[in-house]
């Protein structure tokens, strides 16, 4: 991060490494082209079979949502790590130094999740940054609820629990 505020190179050798890359709007992507299995057509989730599940994350990255579910603490490495990313698109960074936002947005969202996904009133988490989602499921060709009220889930917590059953 500190590399990229200060405009130094870092290298990198990327003749050993194959990527594939994409474009979403006006972002450039790579993937290391070993993390890839198989590459399919996306698919509306009513084309499936009414027997396909899966669960459903939504961010609140382009606006907050009104009845978020899941909060999600973000350890400070983490953030830093994001921070670091973030920097690395340099059209919207110009544009808009969400790198350097982020922590203030993270907070507040420990603020509002605290209310919002806790409960009016409740106890408020024990941690510095989150990031709000909604957590539901497709099932039977439709979006149902998979938890009653809110989780604040801890960064030590296996996040992998929340998608059983």
């Amino acid at each position: 991060y500190l590399h990229t505020l200060r405009g130094e190179a870092r290298s990198i050798d990327e003749a050993v490494r194959q990527l594939l890359t994409f474009s979403l709007g006006d972002e450039e992507y790579a993937l290391d082209i070993e993390m890839i299995n198989e590459i399919i057509k996306p698919r509306d989730l009513r084309q499936m079979p009414s027997s396909f599940e899966c669960f459903l994350v939504e961010t609140e990255f382009w606006g907050q949502m009104t009845d978020p579910n899941l909060m999600v603490e973000i350890s400070p490495k983490d953030l830093a790590d994001l921070m670091a990313a973030t920097s690395f698109h340099v059209g919207e960074v110009n544009r808009n130094p969400y790198h350097v936002l982020l922590p203030s947005w993270m907070l507040d969202n420990v603020r509002r999740g605290g209310e919002i996904v806790g409960g009016q009133g409740g106890a408020v988490p024990d941690f510095l940054y989150a990031a709000l989602y909604r957590l539901r499921k497709w099932s039977g060709g439709t979006v149902v609820n998979v938890q009653d009220g809110g989780r604040q889930v801890p960064a030590t917590t296996n996040i992998g629990e929340l998608f059983k059953g």
